[in-house]
């Protein structure tokens, strides 16, 4: 394998790494997102009754 070629895989490498990471961070702040919500509907609907 040639240096061009070496260099080539790992810069696809990095690449993929940077995705799946970005795409970690984007589900964790969705998911936090939504969780936030929820506990925002759940405290009012607690508060009416109380």
């Amino acid at each position: 394998m040639s240096f061009f070629d070496s260099v080539l895989v790992a810069i696809f490498c990095m690449s993929v790494v940077f995705i799946v990471l970005g795409l970690l961070w984007a589900m964790i702040r969705l998911f936090s997102i939504a969780i936030a919500a929820i506990e925002k509907r759940t405290n009012k609907a607690s508060n009416l009754h109380t």
